[in-house]
Protein backbone atom coordinates (compact mmCIF):
# COMPACT_ATOMS: atom_id res chain seq x y z
CA UNK A 1 0.00 0.00 0.00
CA UNK A 2 2.58 2.34 0.90
CA UNK A 3 4.27 1.32 -2.54
CA UNK A 4 1.05 2.24 -4.38
CA UNK A 5 0.48 6.10 -3.26
CA UNK A 6 -1.93 6.85 -5.97
CA UNK A 7 -4.35 3.28 -5.60
CA UNK A 8 -7.02 3.26 -2.89
CA UNK A 9 -7.88 -0.14 -1.11
CA UNK A 10 -10.92 -2.27 0.32
CA UNK A 11 -10.69 -2.49 3.56
CA UNK A 12 -10.59 -6.32 2.89
CA UNK A 13 -6.75 -5.59 1.07
CA UNK A 14 -5.93 -3.21 4.01
CA UNK A 15 -6.68 -6.27 6.28
CA UNK A 16 -4.32 -8.92 3.96
CA UNK A 17 -1.90 -6.32 3.85
CA UNK A 18 -1.41 -5.39 7.44
CA UNK A 19 -1.44 -9.27 8.04
CA UNK A 20 -3.93 -8.95 11.55
CA UNK A 21 -7.05 -10.55 12.78
CA UNK A 22 -9.96 -9.24 11.48
CA UNK A 23 -11.06 -8.24 14.43
CA UNK A 24 -8.31 -6.44 15.65
CA UNK A 25 -8.31 -4.74 12.26
CA UNK A 26 -11.86 -3.59 12.57
CA UNK A 27 -11.59 -2.42 16.45
CA UNK A 28 -9.34 0.16 15.20
CA UNK A 29 -9.93 0.99 11.64
CA UNK A 30 -11.97 3.96 12.46
CA UNK A 31 -9.23 5.63 14.21
CA UNK A 32 -7.07 5.57 11.97
CA UNK A 33 -9.84 7.36 9.51
CA UNK A 34 -10.47 9.44 12.57
CA UNK A 35 -6.56 10.22 12.72
CA UNK A 36 -5.98 10.61 9.03
CA UNK A 37 -3.63 8.15 8.48
CA UNK A 38 -6.46 6.52 5.79
CA UNK A 39 -9.66 8.28 4.07
CA UNK A 40 -12.37 7.00 2.36
CA UNK A 41 -12.07 8.10 -1.69
CA UNK A 42 -14.76 6.57 -3.46
CA UNK A 43 -18.09 3.83 -3.42
CA UNK A 44 -17.89 1.19 -5.74
CA UNK A 45 -20.95 -0.73 -5.44
CA UNK A 46 -21.20 -1.33 -1.90
CA UNK A 47 -17.96 -1.35 -1.02
CA UNK A 48 -15.99 2.13 0.48
CA UNK A 49 -11.99 2.40 -0.95
CA UNK A 50 -9.61 4.56 1.02
CA UNK A 51 -5.70 5.81 0.34
CA UNK A 52 -3.39 5.91 2.71
CA UNK A 53 -2.31 9.48 3.77
CA UNK A 54 1.76 9.35 2.75
CA UNK A 55 2.46 12.94 3.58
CA UNK A 56 0.76 12.08 7.44
CA UNK A 57 3.80 12.13 10.20
CA UNK A 58 3.03 8.77 11.39
CA UNK A 59 2.96 6.86 7.97
CA UNK A 60 5.67 8.48 7.08
CA UNK A 61 7.58 7.23 10.14
CA UNK A 62 6.76 4.00 9.19
CA UNK A 63 7.96 4.53 5.76
CA UNK A 64 11.46 5.36 7.40
CA UNK A 65 11.06 2.43 9.59
CA UNK A 66 10.10 -0.05 6.87
CA UNK A 67 12.93 1.21 4.12
CA UNK A 68 16.04 1.15 7.53
CA UNK A 69 14.65 -2.70 8.10
CA UNK A 70 14.85 -3.65 4.97
CA UNK A 71 18.32 -1.68 4.62
CA UNK A 72 19.51 -4.15 7.83
CA UNK A 73 17.93 -7.14 6.31
CA UNK A 74 19.74 -6.89 3.04
CA UNK A 75 23.19 -6.36 4.39
CA UNK A 76 22.99 -9.26 6.46
CA UNK A 77 22.02 -11.33 3.60
CA UNK A 78 25.11 -9.91 1.75
CA UNK A 79 26.95 -10.64 4.39
CA UNK A 80 26.08 -14.20 4.30
CA UNK A 81 26.76 -14.60 1.16
CA UNK A 82 29.61 -12.54 0.61
CA UNK A 83 31.61 -14.86 3.39
CA UNK A 84 31.30 -18.16 1.17
CA UNK A 85 31.95 -15.91 -1.88
CA UNK A 86 35.16 -14.95 -0.59
CA UNK A 87 36.11 -18.10 0.93
CA UNK A 88 35.71 -19.71 -2.32
CA UNK A 89 37.56 -16.76 -4.00
CA UNK A 90 40.70 -17.21 -1.60
CA UNK A 91 41.06 -20.86 -1.70
CA UNK A 92 41.01 -20.31 -5.79
CA UNK A 93 43.46 -18.50 -5.74
CA UNK A 94 45.41 -20.56 -3.69
CA UNK A 95 44.78 -22.62 -5.44
CA UNK A 96 46.23 -21.00 -8.34
CA UNK A 97 48.97 -19.65 -7.36
CA UNK A 98 50.42 -23.20 -6.13
CA UNK A 99 49.21 -24.00 -10.34
CA UNK A 100 51.72 -21.09 -11.33
CA UNK A 101 54.37 -21.99 -8.69
CA UNK A 102 54.56 -25.43 -10.05
CA UNK A 103 54.72 -24.11 -13.31
CA UNK A 104 57.38 -22.56 -12.74
CA UNK A 105 59.32 -24.96 -11.04
CA UNK A 106 58.64 -27.48 -13.43
CA UNK A 107 60.47 -24.92 -16.03
CA UNK A 108 63.45 -24.61 -14.30
CA UNK A 109 63.98 -27.45 -12.18
CA UNK A 110 66.86 -28.49 -14.73
CA UNK A 111 68.39 -25.02 -14.10
CA UNK A 112 71.25 -24.96 -11.18
CA UNK A 113 70.43 -22.59 -8.03
CA UNK A 114 70.94 -18.79 -8.15
CA UNK A 115 73.91 -20.06 -5.48
CA UNK A 116 74.91 -23.10 -7.38
CA UNK A 117 75.71 -20.81 -10.38
CA UNK A 118 77.74 -18.25 -8.08
CA UNK A 119 79.92 -20.78 -6.42
CA UNK A 120 80.63 -22.31 -10.28
CA UNK A 121 81.77 -18.81 -11.58
CA UNK A 122 83.82 -18.05 -8.81
CA UNK A 123 85.74 -21.50 -9.28
CA UNK A 124 85.92 -21.01 -12.87
CA UNK A 125 87.37 -17.57 -12.25
CA UNK A 126 89.85 -18.98 -9.84
CA UNK A 127 90.67 -21.96 -11.39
Amino acid sequence: MLYFPLNDFMKKEILEEVGMSKQTFYKHFEELIQEGIVSPTRKIAKATLYRVDREHPVVRKLEELVRETSLKVAEQEEAKIRKPVQAKIGSHKAVELAERIDRVREGTEAMPSVTKALIRSHEEEEG
